[in-house]
C-alpha cells in the first residue's frame, strides 16, 4: 500500500500541490483545478474519496469516486459528478468538501 508521506507545493506560482508517496512515487495537482479532497467518513471499509474541481468551463464540479482493486488510487472511471455550478466571473471559488455527523457531504 502507497501512502503521503507529506505535501508540498510548487515555487514557481502555479498554485500545484506534490504529493511524495512512501513508495517513492511523487504525485502532481494541478492547484489551479483541484480545490479540495476529502474521505468519507467510512472510508476504510467504503474507499470513497470525493473530490472539489474548477470544471473545464470554469464552475464548480463534486465528484465521488471508488478506489481500484488494489485501494491505491481513485479509479477514473467510477467517477459520479454529484455537483455542477456556474461561477460568475471574478468570483473566489474554494471552499470545504466537509462530512456531516450523519455521514453526508455538507461543502
Amino acid at each position: 500500500m502507497s501512502y503521503a508521506i507529506a505535501v508540498t507545493y510548487t515555487d514557481d506560482h502555479s498554485g500545484s500541490l506534490v504529493l511524495p508517496q512512501h513508495s517513492g512515487r511523487v504525485l502532481i495537482f494541478n492547484g489551479e483545478s483541484l480545490l479540495r479532497v476529502a474521505c468519507h467518513p467510512s472510508y476504510p471499509s467504503n474507499g470513497c474519496p470525493f473530490v472539489k474541481c474548477i470544471d473545464m468551463n470554469g464552475g464548480t464540479a463534486g465528484s465521488r469516486f471508488a478506489v481500484t482493486s488494489d485501494a491505491g488510487e481513485a479509479d477514473p472511471d467510477s467517477e459520479t459528478i454529484f455537483l455542477q455550478t456556474a461561477q460568475p466571473p471574478g468570483n473566489h471559488i474554494g471552499g470545504q468538501a466537509p462530512f456531516g455527523p450523519l455521514g453526508s457531504c455538507e461543502g
